[in-house]
């Protein structure tokens, strides 16, 4: 699971999810890093905010007590599907390999 969450509460949502779930989930975060293009004039968004990624061994009595955790407080969270990110990975990587055959092909 993923989201962002507010700097200030950081501390609070790991100590919380780390008690939730008895030490069971690695929870990671690091900068919010929005390209100027993406940003307002004078909008300090990604400045107050951190992205938080969580780790853990599927099953549903984790997945709950993170989802009560995560209700808790008021941003966004995602599941992310490990799954088929490897298989988009998987394909990213034969297109490039058919790319450079055909780049190579061509000279």
């Amino acid at each position: 699971m993923g989201g962002i969450v507010k700097v200030e509460e950081i501390a609070k949502f790991k100590k919380l999810v780390i008690r939730a779930t008895r030490a069971q989930t690695l929870v990671h975060d690091f900068p919010l890093e929005l390209p100027d293009t993406e940003k307002l004039v004078n909008d300090p968004y990604d400045e107050n905010r951190r992205i938080i990624i969580m780790a853990f061994q599927d099953g549903s009595t984790i997945r709950e007590k993170l989802r009560r955790v995560i209700g808790s407080f008021d941003e966004e969270f995602y599941t992310i599907n490990t799954e088929s990110l490897t298989e988009e990975k998987n394909n990213v990587n034969l297109q490039k390999e058919e790319t450079i055959s055909i780049i190579v092909q061509s000279k």
